[in-house]
């Protein structure tokens, strides 16, 4: 056990399922050894001008004591209406760290994570915790090592750092994991393959590992450490020894200034074989992103659909997120200068707003529009409501 002198608060998103449950349990045992504050939120659909709800819900004044009992000290909670997503964004702003739950409503089997989770995932300003244990109302693991995925960025560094010290404060072994490729990333996020030898990527990635692993013996001499240098996928790899593991960390790129989805593919042609990654965005990731949650609510309504749409225009208010004129929501636009690839370089980004077309006349309004139709479906509750 390590104290820590550290104010910031250990941050909870909890509701009534177990999983949100064994999140709470699991987030008081690491604000004890870290003799931190513990928070726990739960968002209510709501306005977000309204005030909190008093007195909490039952079940959450039992979480709350549940806590305490754990050593959690001190111990506060909230019942805070309005959207999840923003609310929880808002709450991790000057914590140590946000700890969510990950078999609730938005999860879907074999997913790593739900939707609420990757969505706070993205927007957190601060270390998030998504626990889980091994199949639904199994409680996650409170033994095993701090698995760390190192890949010789900053955010692979803060990453280590973070698990070291995770792993002295709860006497746990830290397990490095590097996972080395010969398939590179350019400024431009492109990605290409290294011509060079594996024998040397190999050596290089090793020299790297072990500079880092020297520095946190430094921080934490009684630290036990461990390394793992692989050439495999990451997310593979990590899947792998992540499943005897107390905690898994990574790191995060963070946001680049480019929108859409990065696609990679790999091919055969007559001088070799190339990988390469195209950003494609508009109706050409939403279509098949769509298809994607009717897919999930055909597998989840196990029959056949027919006619999707009189559903979808049946379907309440709240299983969309209405796209509104007024909104602040909006995309970095990033054009090729020759208007085909990247080999002249890009033009200066710009924010394109929702209504910014304003030679056609297709905008956006409460309830319907153009744009989007009902708005945008509210992740698994839109996939649930379609069974």
């Amino acid at each position: 056990m390590h104290s820590s002198t550290d104010p910031r608060p250990v941050v909870v998103a909890v509701d009534a399922s177990e999983s949100a449950r064994d999140a709470a349990a699991w987030a008081a045992d690491i604000a004890a050894d870290w003799s931190a504050p513990l928070h726990l939120v739960h968002v209510t659909p709501g306005d977000p001008q309204d005030l909190p709800l008093d007195p909490l819900p039952r079940w959450l004044a039992e979480l709350l004591d549940v806590a305490e009992r754990a050593g959690a000290r001190p111990c506060s909670a909230e019942a805070q209406p309005g959207d999840m997503i923003t609310t929880l964004a808002a709450r991790a702003v000057g914590a140590r760290m946000m700890v969510l739950g990950s078999y609730g409503a938005g999860a879907v089997a074999g997913m790593l994570a739900g939707s609420t989770s990757a969505a706070v995932v993205e927007r957190a300003a601060c270390p998030v915790a998504v626990v889980r244990g091994s199949a639904p109302r199994i409680a996650p693991p409170r033994s095993g090592p701090v698995v760390v995925g190192v890949d010789g960025t900053a955010a692979g560094a803060a990453a280590l750092e973070f698990g070291a010290d995770l792993a002295a404060s709860l006497g746990s072994r830290l397990l490095a994991v590097r996972c080395w490729s010969d398939v590179y990333a350019a400024p431009d996020a492109s990605a290409h393959r290294s011509h060079r030898p594996s024998e040397v990527l190999a050596a290089e990635a090793a020299a790297s590992l072990d500079g880092q692993l020297r520095t946190i013996a430094g921080r934490h001499p009684h630290l036990h450490l461990e390394r793992k240098l692989v050439d495999a996928p990451p997310l593979q790899t990590l899947t792998e020894c992540g499943a005897g593991a107390r905690v898994l960390v990574v790191g995060t790129r963070g946001r680049t200034n480019q929108t859409g989805m990065l696609m990679g593919e790999t091919q055969a042609f007559y001088e070799g074989t190339a990988y390469g990654e195209f950003r494609i965005g508009g109706t050409s990731l939403s279509s098949p992103l769509f298809a994607g949650l009717l897919a999930l609510g055909v597998q989840h309504a196990n029959t056949r659909m027919g006619n999707v749409n009189p559903v979808i225009y049946r379907m309440p208010a709240g299983n969309f997120r209405d796209v509104l004129p007024a909104s602040a929501f909006g995309v970095v636009r990033r054009n090729f200068v020759n208007g085909q690839n990247a080999d002249d370089g890009y033009t200066s980004p710009t924010i394109r707003g929702i209504d910014d077309e304003t030679s056609v006349s297709i905008h956006v309004a409460a309830g319907y529009d153009d744009v989007t139709g009902r708005g945008v479906p509210n992740g698994m509750t839109f996939v649930n409501a379609l069974g």
